[in-house]
């Protein structure tokens, strides 16, 4: 096996020793954060009755949801998926845009963002989560919280 041999610069150390620092010191972001690590003190805890769609934020407020509205039927899978994260399938689903087993229509993708947005923000005004604690990417949803 042969050896490779590389010839630095001279000044190599001088010129280069502030990017190394930088480099050896940086923190990778991890690909995925744990709940209490990624936001901290302000998890939330919160209980719920999925049954009648009761419940309450500790230290914050109480909330309830009409039964079999979209946002109770939402908010049953958030809690019971709590820390997970929930495709955008099955969000559409829960909010009744489709059915079980219908394919979605690529077509109405946009209006189908909307009525997921419109049924988050419904959720966070209610609740009093913050973007960070109901997060949606595109769709896909994930609860940051304590059931209490």
């Amino acid at each position: 096996m042969s050896e490779l041999y590389i010839q630095l610069p001279d000044d190599f150390g001088e010129r280069y020793e502030k990017y190394l620092n930088k480099a050896l010191n940086a923190k990778e972001k991890p690909m995925v954060v744990p709940p209490q690590e990624s936001i901290g003190k302000d998890i939330p805890v919160i209980t719920y009755d999925p049954a009648t769609g009761d419940g309450q934020v500790l230290g914050g407020r109480k909330f309830k949801f009409k039964y079999d509205g979209k946002e109770f039927k939402l908010f049953r899978e958030l809690y019971k998926n709590i820390n997970t994260v929930i495709k955008r399938y099955d969000v559409v689903i829960a909010i009744e845009i489709y059915e079980d087993g219908d394919k979605p229509i690529e077509a109405q993708r946009s209006l189908d963002t909307e009525k997921i947005n419109r049924a988050v923000t419904k959720i966070r005004e209610k609740t009093g989560l913050t973007p960070e604690q109901l997060s949606n990417n595109d769709g896909n949803l994930i609860l940051r919280a304590k059931q209490g």
